[in-house]
């Protein structure tokens, strides 16, 4: 039985070569992936959505450096997030 109610699940979040990289799973399917970067004061300097690159992983080109949130997102609109 397909269950809409639970969100994602992150299993990895990843920077590497000027690229975050996010590894999520769904038992339906992960919609997208939204990648937030902060200063140290928590002020958002770049948000967008990382590509998807096979079944698992999505990746983003960061522009800036700071903190990173991930957020992966299913077709019910459940979310989850993880801070790198």
């Amino acid at each position: 039985a397909i269950d809409w109610f639970n969100p994602p699940v992150i299993h990895c979040v990843e920077r590497k070569d000027g690229l975050i990289r996010v590894e999520a799973s769904d038992n339906v399917m992960v919609a997208k992936v939204v990648i937030t970067i902060f200063d140290g004061d928590e002020n958002v300097i770049e948000k967008g959505e990382a590509r998807k690159v096979d079944e698992r992983w999505w990746e983003y080109a960061a522009g800036m450096e700071g903190i990173v949130a991930a957020e992966a997102w299913d077709l019910a609109g459940n979310v989850v997030r993880e801070i790198l």
